[in-house]
């Protein structure tokens, strides 16, 4: 029995002993993984919607005397959609897109003189662009600029008479016109896949002849040119 309650004692003090040289030892602590930096490359596409603010220009007023309205102003809602694709080099991204939108942007602008009266309106459709885009990205935020070639499918409307002579001489003509585009943006990836945007780009359509006729039918020969500020935001999911 003594030896039993002896062997008892020795295991006891040696698990005691065990159990304080563990307790000096160092323990290691967790190691820390910072989270990943959001990953901007790849395919994203999605929709967009906005307001423009624009100018027609023409030089009516050498072809109809009287016709002093070489400049009015357009504006309307203007939305559609984008696609693209970026690659990433450090906070360095870079890539393309291309964008096709539905547009309600319109005006006009009337006049009077020698006893003739006449309304010169500019309806824009659709706009469409190929653009590169560059920028830096820090994490979920990415500020960028773009630019590139832009198209514009747009109607030129003429009305032409003599006050309290109704109707009027109706003519129209309709034109795609090409130019060029350049603006800045601000995009946020809330998830991995879900990006938020917000852009603001200059364009100038460039200038197009639209054949209309006045009121003796005679040729109006209109040289058009057709420039914007649009302000758009809008939602990507990237793939």
């Amino acid at each position: 029995m003594k030896k039993l309650l002896g062997a008892a004692l020795i295991a006891a003090a040696a698990g005691m002993s065990g159990a304080a040289l563990a307790a000096d030892l160092p323990v290691k602590a967790p190691v820390y993984k910072a989270p990943s930096a959001y990953d901007w490359s790849g395919f994203y596409a999605g929709a967009h919607i906005g307001y423009g603010w624009g100018h027609e220009h023409d030089n009516l007023s050498k072809l109809i005397r009287g016709a002093a309205i070489d400049r009015f102003d357009i504006d309307g809602i203007i939305g559609g959609v984008h696609a693209g694709y970026n690659w990433q080099a450090n906070h360095f991204v870079y890539g393309f897109e291309a964008d096709f939108d539905g547009s309600g942007m319109n005006g006009s602008a009337s006049f009077i003189n020698s006893g003739r009266s006449g309304t010169l309106a500019f309806d824009n459709n659709w706009q469409a662009s190929l653009r590169a885009r560059a920028g830096y990205a820090a994490d979920n935020w990415l500020l960028y600029a773009t630019g590139g070639i832009a198209f514009a499918g747009a109607k030129s409307k003429l009305d032409i008479g003599d006050p309290g002579a109704p109707p009027p001489t109706r003519s129209s003509d309709s034109a795609t016109l090409t130019g060029w585009t350049i603006g800045i943006g601000s995009e946020y990836a809330f998830s991995r896949n879900w990006i938020t945007r917000a852009e603001l780009r200059y364009t100038d359509f460039g200038t197009k002849t639209f054949h209309l006729t006045d009121d003796v039918g005679d040729a109006v020969p209109a040289r058009v040119r057709f420039d914007e500020l649009v302000a758009t935001v809008g939602i990507s999911y990237k793939f």
